[in-house]
């Protein structure tokens, strides 16, 4: 299908810049090449999904779109403008936000003394100890 930007992108319809777009990045760590050459345009209204195998570069990705890391090559968009510097966290937080599956700010602290045990659950007469894991 042949597209005109005078006319607007494919069935008459505008063509609209992307809010965010990553074009061509990569980004090693060491001798591990974390992405090599990756894409993705996210115009608006749109909700996407990283999804992959382990070491796939997901978080990789999220991390230079949300400021996180520079990549090494290609270039990062918010709406085709470059984004705001990589200590300007008041200017990233204003272009994209991020909510992960775990927290990665902090640390638990064990109980202090005072603190009375969790309950335990029992389940056909058997006591079992509330999870603590993180």
């Amino acid at each position: 299908m042949e597209h005109s930007p005078a006319k607007g992108g494919p069935r008459g319809r505008r063509q609209r810049r992307p809010v965010a777009a990553a074009q061509g990045v990569s980004t090693s760590f060491g001798a591990t090449k974390a992405l090599i050459d990756a894409h993705i345009e996210i115009q608006p209204g749109e909700a996407h999904a990283l999804v992959g195998r382990n070491g796939a570069g997901k978080s990789t990705l999220v991390s230079l779109l949300t400021g996180l890391n520079k990549p090494d090559t290609g270039r990062i968009t918010f709406d085709g403008e470059p984004p705001p510097s990589l200590y300007d966290r008041a200017g990233w937080q204003r272009k994209v936000a991020c909510v992960y599956q775990k927290s990665t700010t902090g640390t638990r602290s064990p109980p202090s003394p005072t603190q009375r045990p969790p309950p335990k659950h029992r389940i056909n007469g058997w006591s079992l100890p509330h999870d603590r894991s993180p």
